[in-house]
């Protein structure tokens, strides 16, 4: 067994300790945050948000560049935990730049939704350029402004000097992407001209953050923070580092978790597809087979149909000529009758001329037809030679 050495620590020292970390001026860099589901660089220094609010009690803050809100949220709910009578800007005009790229009106919507049941009492999303919203603002009205607009040195030295008199003699300015040194971005170069005119503070940690004390009457608290020495600025950014780590993790958790819901969804959506797509293949497969057996029936009936059909035809055919053999046989027979009876009655009929032509009443009468048959000149002497010489020829 390894020996234990005991660390021997008086009462007092931890009556000290925890006094220390369980004093309520800590309180601010514990608090959670929002829009954890967000992407933003600024996750690291949202402790710092919640304790600079507290520690300037602004009257009026502003923030110049907005995008998802992240840091906007932090300072809202610092005004909101600690009650005070700030009134919070957002000034953006939610499209995109060539650096934070471009993108539609959800992003506004998205952050409005979430915003306004919240804030909305205290605080407002001015939606125009940093430009034009400039002119809504007094002069020497503002305690805290946040620029995390474009970061060319151009850009940000431009709204620096032309918000530079709307600025109170509490003012303190805070600058994003300090230490961010990548191509396009100029904020480290104006960072480094100012910090020799005003007390500063630079965060190093998530791009880097400048605090500048510009009012002549600063907050005490900032003040210290920016007089700081080396060593004790050093153990500070490293503490604040630290704490701001927490909430970029939990971001990138949250995202990734919800990455991993939407493939897990996906993939079951897939699933689902793929067996909705199977049970319909199957369903079509047995309509398939099923339209086969009917097709291979309407084959079979067709096939016994016109077999059917043919034998009936056969057979009517057949019976056809039955029929019209039996009734031509029948006609035969009808006519070889026909033609007897009809031999038999001329027969007869030749037999009674022959017995009418040589009978004495045609022999008495056949001058009667001559005269029948001779013109109508005929002489009444002439008709009775002709009787007499008929009568002659009789004797």
């Amino acid at each position: 067994m390894r020996d234990h050495i005991a660390v021997q620590v008086s009462p007092s020292e931890t009556d000290d300790f925890f006094r220390t970390l369980l004093s309520s001026e800590l309180d601010p860099v514990f608090w959670p945050t929002d829009l954890l589901d967000r992407t933003s660089a600024w996750f690291g220094h949202i402790p710092f948000a919640h304790w600079v609010v507290g520690a300037a009690e602004p009257r009026v803050l502003v923030e110049l560049g907005t995008h998802e809100g992240v840091s906007y949220s932090a300072f809202c709910s610092a005004v909101a935990r600690m009650q005070l009578a700030t009134r919070c800007y957002a000034v953006d005009t939610w499209q995109g730049d060539e650096q934070a790229g471009f993108y539609d009106d959800s992003v506004f919507q998205k952050l409005s939704a979430y915003h306004t049941p919240l804030f909305g009492s205290f605080s407002s999303l001015l939606r125009t350029t940093f430009d034009e919203a400039r002119s809504q603002f007094s002069d020497k009205s503002i305690d805290i402004l946040h620029i995390d607009g474009f970061h060319s040195y151009e850009a940000v030295k431009h709204d620096f000097e032309t918000w530079r008199d709307k600025l109170s003699d509490q003012a303190v300015v805070l600058f994003h992407d300090t230490n961010e040194f990548g191509e396009g971005f100029g904020v480290h170069r104006l960072w480094a001209e100012l910090k020799s005119e005003y007390p500063s503070f630079e965060f190093l940690h998530s791009h880097g953050l400048g605090v500048l004390c510009v009012g002549s009457a600063s907050p005490q608290a900032i003040l210290t923070l920016c007089n700081l020495s080396e060593r004790d600025s050093d153990q500070l950014r490293q503490r604040f580092d630290l704490l701001g780590t927490r909430w970029a993790a939990d971001s990138q958790n949250t995202r990734l978790a919800s990455l991993l819901h939407l493939e897990h969804q996906a993939g079951l959506q897939h699933l689902h597809e793929r067996e909705r797509l199977a049970a319909e293949v199957h369903n079509l497969e047995e309509e398939l087979k099923q339209a086969r057996l009917t097709h291979e029936e309407i084959l079979e009936q067709t096939r016994l149909a016109y077999t059917e059909l043919l034998a009936q035809a056969g057979q009517a055919q057949q019976e056809l000529q039955q029929d019209v053999s039996r009734k031509l046989q029948e006609a035969d027979v009808k006519m070889r009758e026909t033609e007897r009876a009809l031999s038999v009655k001329i027969a007869t009929i030749e037999s009674e001329k022959n017995a009418l032509l040589g009978s004495t009443s045609w022999r008495l009468t056949r001058p009667l037809r001559a005269m029948r048959t001779a013109p109508s000149a005929l002489s009444l002497s002439g008709f009775a030679k002709r009787c007499w010489t008929t009568l002659g020829r009789r004797r």
